[in-house]
Parts: C-alpha cells; sequence; structure tokens
C-alpha cells in the first residue's frame, strides 16, 4: 500500500502506545467512502482520516501579504469530511501532521481556533469604563465546527482534531539549563558567554535538535461521541478538552509535567478559554 508519511508515523505512534488492532482503509458495510483507519477499543471502534501538509516546491518558503492562520485547518477539515461526513453514529477522529510547512500552525490555540472560532482576549468592563475583572481567552466567530448563521454547532460527529508533533525535547531542556543560568548571573548571557554555555551544554551530551513523535488533542466539544480520555496518553502527550464552560488542559504526559517542574520562567502555560454561552 502506498501510505505516505503521516499514515506510517501515526502508525508508528500507535504501535508505541501498545495500539495494535487497527486495519488500514477498512471497507465497512453500507458505507461508500473508507476512512484512513480504524482502531479497535474493547468492543468499540474508532475512526481516524490522517491528513498532512504538503507545500509545491514552486511555493517553497513563507507566504507573502495577508496570511490566515486558520485557514489550513478549515481546509484539512473540509477535506476530512470528504471521508467521514458518512460515518455519523461513530467516534470520528481527524489527524494532522505537517512536516515541511512554515506557514502552518499547529498548536493548540490554532487548532481551536480553527475548530471553534479564532481565540481572542475577552476584557470585562463596568459602566464607568474600568476592567472589573481579570480578562479571559474566548472563541470569536469563524469556527468551523460552528453555524454562525444560526449559532448552532455542526458537525458533531467529528470528536477531535489530533495532531502528530514531534516535540522539540532538546530545545526545551536547552532552553531550561540557559534559563537557569541566566538567573544565576540575574542577566542574559552575552554572544561570547552564549557560544560558550552552548559548547558546554554539547559536551554534557545534550542534543538540541532531539525530538519525540507525540500527539496533541483538541477535543470537539460539541461532538456527539467523546474520544475516548483512557488512550493516547504517552509521555509527551497532551489533550485539551471541555470542563464546564471552559477548554481547559484535561491530561498531560508525565514528561511534559516533569519538563514544567523544572522551568525557571513558565514558557508553555496551559490554555484555559471561556466557550461563549450563548454556544450552550
Amino acid at each position: 500500500m502506498n501510505k505516505n508519511a503521516s499514515e506510517l508515523l501515526f502508525e508508528d505512534y500507535l504501535n508505541s502506545q501498545g495500539l495494535n488492532n487497527y486495519d488500514y482503509e477498512p471497507k465497512i458495510e453500507g458505507k461508500g467512502t473508507r476512512v484512513d483507519y480504524r482502531l479497535w477499543l474493547e468492543d468499540s471502534s474508532l475512526l481516524f482520516e490522517v491528513k498532512e501538509f504538503q507545500q509545491p516546491a514552486a511555493k517553497k518558503g513563507m507566504p507573502s501579504g495577508f496570511h490566515n492562520p486558520y485557514k489550513p485547518v478549515h481546509n484539512k477539515i473540509e477535506a476530512a469530511l470528504r471521508n467521514l461526513g458518512p460515518y455519523q453514529g461513530y467516534c470520528c477522529s481527524i489527524v494532522l501532521y505537517n512536516g515541511e510547512v512554515p506557514s502552518v500552525d499547529l498548536t493548540k490555540e490554532f487548532l481551536l481556533g480553527g475548530m471553534l472560532g479564532p481565540v481572542s482576549l475577552l476584557i470585562p468592563f463596568d459602566e464607568n469604563g474600568r476592567i472589573n475583572d481579570r480578562e479571559e481567552l474566548t472563541f470569536s466567530e469563524g469556527g468551523y465546527m460552528i453555524d454562525h448563521v444560526e449559532g448552532n454547532p455542526r458537525n458533531t460527529h467529528i470528536s477531535a482534531m489530533m495532531v502528530l508533533d514531534d516535540f522539540p525535547i532538546g530545545s526545551y531542556n536547552f532552553d531550561i539549563q540557559y534559563q537557569r543560568r541566566a538567573k544565576e548571573l540575574g542577566r542574559r548571557l552575552t554572544r561570547k558567554e552564549l557560544f560558550m554555555f552552548i559548547e558546554e551544554q554539547r559536551a554534557k551530551g545534550l542534543d538540541y535538535g532531539e525530538t519525540t513523535l507525540r500527539v496533541l488533542i483538541c477535543e470537539n466539544p460539541y461532538a456527539d461521541i467523546q474520544l475516548p480520555r483512557q488512550i493516547f496518553t504517552g509521555p509527551f502527550d497532551e489533550r485539551y478538552g471541555p470542563e464546564g464552560d471552559h477548554i481547559l488542559r484535561v491530561f498531560a504526559g508525565e514528561a511534559i509535567k516533569g519538563l514544567e517542574a523544572k522551568e525557571v520562567y513558565p514558557r508553555r502555560s496551559p490554555l484555559s478559554a471561556i466557550m461563549k454561552r450563548n454556544r450552550h
């Protein structure tokens, strides 16, 4: 079978987590399309459509002019729905992988923004124009899982969006060591000190380019069927999902939490965004 890079990586991830009971492009009775993967979990099946971002050689580099960072996510959702559309009543997830397109950002903010609307800052004011509460993140108009004409959820059979991600262990560890050295000195390192520091870290065996395959999951809060939370719980995995009125980080692997505990200046605070009240 001619599997692309993202499909092979998805299989690598599943196998690394002991999720070996899957089949590729299964033929499901009564359906006119085939999804990329069916994963069996106990007596239920989970469906996954895997999409990767590729950039033609003639368009290498960053785009010029206005760039909508949410559009690439929207485009992949549309492409995935061509196969997932007939699978109402199934637990369906979309898996994205970006190996080479610099203009595509698959962080949690842009993934959730593509689903629920661009992430915006909500600042409450009182009648005198003063801020009467702390600001919060929220989702504005433009998410693919919301019908903005009617104001109702749509595509509720999509359980989650997932990103296959090369987590940068090396750069994360380097930043932690740099932060500690800067704190000891009470200032940033000079260029000469930075060069010596880099050589020192290399001598200690730190590989700046070290990465590990993991998944970042953003649940659809309006899904008919939730992607089970007992799977995709690797040491570097993260998951964001609904808790009450908010989207919170509902899972972080032990390795992620361990790295965050070492940070001198927290760099990757968990996102907490409030969903619009009129969407419940």
